[in-house]
């Protein structure tokens, strides 16, 4: 049986590591991590200030990138993005 627990800054290399203990077969080199990420776009008439669709915009531009985030290789990591109207 797999215990599961909650952890509030989440470490896949870890899990994985945990999941191949418990005989779920693990190869570095070979595993792929997926994240997503938001993209904002501008919209009209959304009822938002501009000033705080440009502030909003900024901190997203500017945040930890995942790789670094996740404790993940960035030549291991595909990031999905999905565009978000503001």
């Amino acid at each position: 049986m797999i215990k599961f627990f909650y952890n509030p800054s989440p470490n896949p290399m870890k899990v994985a590591l945990f999941l191949e203990e418990a005989g779920v077969p693990y190869e570095p080199e070979q595993t792929v991590y997926v994240v997503g990420r938001e993209n904002p776009v501008f919209a009209v008439g959304s009822g938002m200030p501009l000033w705080r669709k440009r502030l909003f915009a900024f901190m997203g531009r500017n945040s930890q990138l995942a790789a670094i985030h996740f404790g993940v290789p960035s030549h291991r990591l595909l990031e999905v993005s999905s565009q978000v109207r503001l």
